[in-house]
């Protein structure tokens, strides 16, 4: 296959080209101190990444990949405010981390990317 019939190249970026964990864990690690509950580790948040921020938070706060369903919504809520605020101050360069791959790229196609914190 030739690249000029190459119209656009997806990405996903979280998890494929960019290990998040770490970020991810510090985030989620502050979020559930900041609302009382015991520190967690980042060997915790690598095992229950993986199907959005609800239920990343829900293991959290759970302490297990099976989300309590006793878990008051409204403290959730105020988690995920927390957790949204916390990845504001991300460590990981994204943009340095994977521009020099992307760059060449884009000079001749679409480029999407997909990052679902």
């Amino acid at each position: 296959m030739s690249l000029e019939k190459i119209k656009l190249i997806a990405f996903d970026l979280d998890g494929t080209l960019l290990d998040s964990v770490p970020d991810l864990f510090v985030a989620v690690d502050q979020s559930v101190q900041a609302l009382g509950y015991p520190a967690i580790t980042e060997e915790q948040v690598r095992e229950w990444v993986g199907n959005g921020a609800d239920v990343l938070l829900g293991r959290a706060m759970s302490r297990s990949l099976e989300v309590s369903e006793d878990l008051d919504p409204e403290l959730r809520k105020k988690l995920a405010v927390y957790l949204m605020t916390f990845t504001l101050h991300a460590v990981t360069p994204v943009v340095l981390c994977i521009q020099p791959c992307l760059k060449p790229l884009s000079s001749c196609m679409m480029l999407a990317i997909n990052w679902h914190w």
